[in-house]
């Protein structure tokens, strides 16, 4: 026998006791455990969710405010309602002997039958003792008895930690972005670190909303750049794409137009550019590039006019004379000496008034001190003494930035004034050969005309002048020309001699017919020529082609475009009548912005007509001796732009302006078409003619090089042939 003390006996059901107090606690450690889990997984599920949406609307604070406060309301809702009660209830030992039962029926069917005899009273208490004797010994036997899966094993917990884990991983590996989103949920107005960076030119940031704005001129239109900045390593984005529209319009899906090439210093910023036809309403746009996002808004608004313009004249001493006011439309010319105040009113308040003054002989705008009230609403500028007669040109900017259109008010004074020649050339450009006519116009403008014209060509100190026949009424615009050819064999006084390299000043002179102050003759501004060989004047006129033939395929793409709205509209119109639905206002609308694009396409073709026409004149002015370009000038170039002008252009206007019904619109899509094919046709001519100027470039350089060659050799042998006396 041992001397081992007794163990001594544990009362009946101590065992089953002990056994549903450890399964209670592990049962509340369970549940403790998957609301943590659960917890975890939200708070990652959310942060994930949040992450995501942020990142790719970044919505305003006052936003992120109002989705965290909803989320933390819910959450505590949760945990107040769902959490809390399952966290504080009581299990029942019923309860647990039932979980029991599920793994071990045997132990639970035991364990249930003794507690029921424990809650009874016993009528056989030997049966009693052994049924809890019994309930004891099982629940020795149960080892640890899990009642429920570890919290652990669950899908729930598993996507807690991955999400988690990856989190922690990005964070490592960025850490900007770990701080932007601390930061962001914080509610700080900071932006999240991204490879393409969105700067909007010309705009301010609006904290409330979000969105970077810009104040526009209502009912005209409106273009902005915008600037997208990389890290030198990488590259800007090809396109950037703008999403939206006018207030409760059509959403579009628009692209930028890339402008010039990328400037590149320590990061690269490449330019893009939107043009927006006309702005009656705001314009909300979302940009996006790459990974950079830009919310924009063009806040339309009226531009600022300055009404009832008055002028008050302080008249000079030696008139002894009270001042005197006049409205600006109904204004006399002032005398000489007085000081003029131009007084108006403004249908906005303002913030600035800009006011300059020009005179006749004077290129140089001359500020004026312009004085705006307390209000903003009214301003005051005075003019210096009148010596002559001014220009005033006004400009007013309104609080919100929109600049007014710019006022020209005319201050005539009254005394005898200088003649104002303008001369410009017509037909000829500022570089010309040997032999060239210069063909001039000169505009002259005299309060009681003039005694006699003339252009003056002035190198060095020498001058050679042609006389013009002066006009009869002023203001009138005469014609003049100078014949380099023929001063050449003029008389001595008047020989003129020049050779390629020369430069020579152009300059149109005349007298007053009444010239009371005995001033000098008047002059235009001078205008330099410079004196080059045939060659390189046909050079410079293949690049003047080069350029016009840029600007006609810009004005393709517009004829495209513009071929493309009639189309799209015509098909539109073939639908059933309860497909189109469009108000009268839309359809004018839409006429409306078609004439614009047909009159920007006409005023382009006009200009293009115009510059190649003058290509043409300047080959037969310069006496080049070039008749088959002279021609295809005139017949492929100039006459069909013209035609495409005057005839296919008006039709489709006269159409488009007409009720857009099916005839119609069909008459405005042949005219566009027409126009269009004329416009290839013209630029295959320009095309041919390039590739003949190259060809006959090469030949030139070619024959040049050889005659140099020849020189070459000729001195050479003549260094030889004098060797032999020497």
């Amino acid at each position: 026998m041992t001397n081992e003390p007794p163990i001594p006996e544990r009362p009946p059901g101590a065992a089953v006791d002990a056994l549903l107090v450890r399964l209670r606690n592990e049962l509340h450690g369970a549940i403790s455990g998957r609301i943590g889990w659960l917890v975890l997984a939200a708070l990652v599920l959310l942060g994930w969710l949040f992450l995501i949406a942020d990142r790719w609307m970044e919505p305003s604070a006052n936003v992120r405010l109002a989705v965290e406060m909803t989320l933390l309301a819910l959450g505590l809702g949760w945990l107040v309602a769902v959490a809390a009660p399952r966290l504080t209830r009581l299990i029942t030992d019923r309860e647990v002997v039932t979980l029991l039962h599920r793994k071990h029926p045997r132990e639970a069917d035991l364990i249930a039958t003794a507690l029921d005899v424990r809650r009874h009273e016993r009528h056989h208490s030997v049966l009693c003792e052994s049924t809890i004797q019994d309930a004891d010994a099982a629940a020795r036997t149960l080892g640890d008895v899990a009642l429920v899966s570890p919290p652990a094993s669950s899908a729930v917990t598993w996507f807690a930690i991955a999400g988690a884990v990856i989190a922690l991983l990005i964070a490592v590996a960025r850490p900007d972005m770990a701080t932007s989103f601390v930061q962001r949920v914080a509610l700080s107005e900071a932006t999240w670190p991204r490879r393409v960076e969105l700067i909007a030119e010309g705009f301010s940031h609006d904290k409330p909303t979000g969105e970077w704005t810009k104040v526009v001129a209502r009912g005209e239109p409106a273009e902005f750049e915008v600037i997208a900045k990389v890290d030198g390593a990488d590259a800007p984005p090809e396109t950037l794409w703008a999403r939206g529209g006018r207030r409760g319009g059509r959403q579009t899906l628009t692209t930028l137009t890339r402008v010039g090439a990328p400037v590149r210093d320590r990061t690269i910023q490449q330019r893009y550019r939107r043009r927006v036809e006309r702005v009656d309403s705001d314009v909300a746009l979302t940009i996006r590039g790459g990974d950079g996002r830009l919310r924009v808004r063009l806040v339309a608004a009226d531009r600022p006019q300055l009404t009832n313009l008055t002028v008050r004249l302080e008249p000079p001493a030696y008139l002894d004379a009270p001042p005197t006011s006049s409205q600006a439309t109904t204004l006399r010319p002032l005398p000489e000496g007085g000081v003029a105040t131009i007084n108006a009113g403004a249908s906005k308040r303002l913030a600035s008034v800009q006011a300059t003054c020009r005179g006749a002989d004077n290129q140089t705008p001359q500020e004026l001190t312009a004085q705006l009230d307390d209000d903003g609403e009214r301003v005051s500028i005075a003019t210096p003494p009148l010596g002559q007669s001014l220009a005033v040109s006004i400009v007013a900017t309104a609080a919100d930035g929109l600049v007014s259109e710019p006022i020209e008010l005319p201050i005539e004074v009254a005394k005898d004034s200088s003649p104002s020649v303008i001369l410009t050339l017509d037909g000829v450009g500022r570089a010309v050969t040997r032999d060239a006519r210069l063909p001039v116009r000169v505009r002259l403008e005299d309060d009681h005309g003039v005694a006699d014209v003339r252009l003056e060509l002035r190198r060095d100190e020498a001058t050679t002048a042609v006389p013009v026949e002066p006009p009869t009424v002023l203001p009138r615009t005469v014609r003049g020309e100078a014949d380099l050819l023929s001063l050449r064999s003029a008389d001595p006084a008047q020989r003129l001699v020049l050779q390629p390299g020369d430069r020579v000043g152009l300059v149109a002179t005349a007298t007053d017919r009444y010239d009371l102050a005995e001033r000098p003759r008047s002059e235009s501004r001078s205008i330099e020529i410079e004196v080059v060989t045939p060659a390189e004047l046909l050079a410079r006129l293949s690049d003047a082609q080069r350029d016009l033939r840029a600007s006609l395929e810009a004005l393709r793409t517009d004829v495209e475009r513009l071929e493309y709205e009639v189309d799209l509209e015509s098909r539109r119109r073939a639908e059933p009548e309860e497909a189109v639905a469009e108000e009268a206002s839309d359809l004018r609308r839409w006429s409306a912005e078609r004439l614009l694009d047909v009159r920007k396409v006409s005023d382009g073709i006009a200009d293009a007509a115009t510059r190649a026409d003058g290509l043409r004149r300047q080959v037969v002015n310069n006496r080049l001796e070039q008749p088959d370009l002279i021609d295809r000038l005139q017949r492929r170039v100039v006459q069909p732009l013209r035609a495409i002008e005057d005839r296919h252009l008006r039709a489709a206007a006269d159409a488009i302006r007409s009720s857009p019904d099916a005839d119609s619109l069909a008459a405005a899509l042949a005219g566009v078409q027409t126009a269009k094919g004329e416009l290839e046709r013209v630029l295959s001519s320009l095309d041919t003619q390039q590739t003949y100027n190259e060809v006959v470039s090469m030949l030139r350089g070619l024959i040049r090089e050889q005659q140099r060659v020849n020189e070459k050799t000729a001195r050479q042998e003549s260094d030889s042939a004098r060797s032999l006396f020497d």
